[in-house]
């Protein structure tokens, strides 16, 4: 698990726009299925909680890609 958490993280840097861009995509499918229906109660909260997680790193990973263009 460590392995794949720190392959994240340098593919998050190296590739900061297909990131949010998988992000994106990853909260747009999670939204539009009704995975809800399927999980149980705690799962379906933990999935409730990882939508505005991947906003808030797309979010992050798009303002740090435009602060290292400005800054060179």
């Amino acid at each position: 698990m460590d392995h794949l958490v720190h392959r994240t993280e340098e593919f998050a840097r190296e590739e900061p726009l297909k990131a949010v861009g998988i992000a994106f995509v990853a909260g747009l499918f999670m939204t539009i299925l009704p995975i809800g229906a399927l999980i149980g109660g705690l799962l379906r909260a933990a999935l409730m909680l990882v939508r505005p997680a991947l906003l808030i790193l797309g979010a992050i990973k798009l303002y740090e890609e435009i602060d290292r263009r400005q800054n060179g």
